[in-house]
């Protein structure tokens, strides 16, 4: 297999950041290369400063899969949606929001995948109260029990995602449970054959593209599992409705710290109604454009704790945040914090990596916060990150 390649800078697009950050569960990561399956071809990318590399499968000799000679190119161009402008969309959320212009410096060449619809679907309904890690196995789960086996490589068999058809019989939804997914076992199973029964119509989930965001929203809410934010993810992430926000549990806690004063809506409730929903929605979307499901996902992306170390920067990056830290006295601050505990004020202190939290307790109604700047090897108790979850 020989390797072509993509001229594209890394803050244009890094497979690091888009790649771990929630939207596709599909690729693995193994030393330097990502590995998953596109259009029935097992694909490998790596990156440099400057280009993005890619090699590719086809389905193997004893694969039920029929061969294609696919523009591979062309396949990435889609999905990586490179036809966006990401430096003007960056340039303009700095000049009307002072706080993505803090994150969006931990986190570069964020973009939105164009993927499959329906196995976009098929994902997020998986989401709900899960985290990337578990969504990830039972994807996996998912694929090498009822897709096709495409080819191997490096050791590791490789298949595809199953269409609707293969998941609409009532026995999928027992065998699912087997493999982990509890309740959203019966979600799928449903949601396959409605789709299934829709198909055979002549219809197709990618028609929806061309379709108005409340039209498709309201046909993916007709199927089970799928609320107001699984529908807003779909239809981001794979219908080509870019300024569409979803709003998880993660959004919520952001815009009620950062955003509370753009946004006509009460936070004293511990539950998001659909008016909370989409009053959220809509104020993020007014703020920063037609391009504000884009930047929603930076911020939720930056807010991963690999993304607050700056694992993902590059090196001009690094050496930015190196020098906010060595500036900074290493001195201790206390702050009190009103009824909130150390893990919700823990998002703000190190927003930009400039701060760690250690605290004895989170249940007092005032709750001491010890603040320790400029130091990232303290050997003081810190608050271990956790990974964000798709709730």
């Amino acid at each position: 297999m020989t390797w072509g390649r993509i001229k594209i800078p890394i803050k244009e697009l890094s497979l690091d950041s888009v790649l771990r950050s929630g939207q596709s569960f599909r690729w693995k990561k193994y030393d330097d290369e990502w590995v998953s399956v596109l259009h029935s071809q097992v694909l490998i990318l790596k990156q440099d400063p400057h280009y993005v590399y890619y090699r590719s499968l086809g389905p193997s000799a004893d694969s039920p899969l029929p061969a294609e000679d696919r523009d591979v190119e062309a396949d990435l161009r889609d999905y990586f949606n490179l036809n966006v402008d990401i430096n003007r969309l960056y340039s303009h959320w700095a000049s009307v929001d002072r706080h993505f212009e803090k994150r969006s410096q931990l986190c570069q060449g964020v973009r939105i995948l164009r993927q499959d619809p329906w196995e976009n679907l098929c994902c997020f309904i998986c989401s709900s109260n899960n985290n990337i890690k578990r969504i990830s196995q039972m994807v996996e789960n998912l694929c090498s029990r009822y897709g096709s086996y495409v080819a191997s490589y490096n050791g590791i068999m490789y298949y595809s995602f199953p269409p609707a058809p293969e998941l609409r019989a009532p026995a999928v939804d027992q065998e699912l449970r087997k493999l982990g997914f509890g309740y959203r076992a019966a979600y799928i199973q449903k949601t396959a054959d409605k789709i299934a029964e829709w198909q055979a119509a002549g219809n197709s989930l990618h028609d929806l593209r061309t379709r108005s965001l409340a039209e498709t929203r309201e046909f993916l809410m007709e199927m089970n599992g799928v609320g107001p934010k699984v529908a807003d993810c779909v239809c981001l992430m794979s219908m080509d409705k870019h300024a569409v926000v979803p709003i998880d549990t993660h959004m919520w806690n952001v815009s009620k710290k950062l955003y509370k004063d753009a946004i006509k809506v009460s936070f004293a409730s511990k539950s998001m109604t659909k008016l909370v929903y989409d009053s959220i929605s809509s104020a993020l979307t007014a703020l920063w454009g037609d391009y504000a499901g884009w930047a929603q996902q930076i911020i939720f992306t930056s807010d991963l704790s690999d993304f607050q170390k700056g694992v993902f920067l590059d090196e001009n990056a690094k050496a930015q945040l190196a020098a906010r830290r060595t500036a900074v006295k290493a001195e201790e601050v206390e702050i009190e914090v009103k009824t909130e505990t150390a893990a919700e004020v823990k998002t703000e202190l190190v927003e930009i990596g400039l701060a760690t939290v250690a605290t004895d307790t989170g249940r007092s109604k005032r709750t001491r916060i010890k603040v320790e700047t400029a130091i990232e090897t303290t050997a003081k108790a810190t608050l271990p990150p956790k990974r964000r979850r798709r709730t």
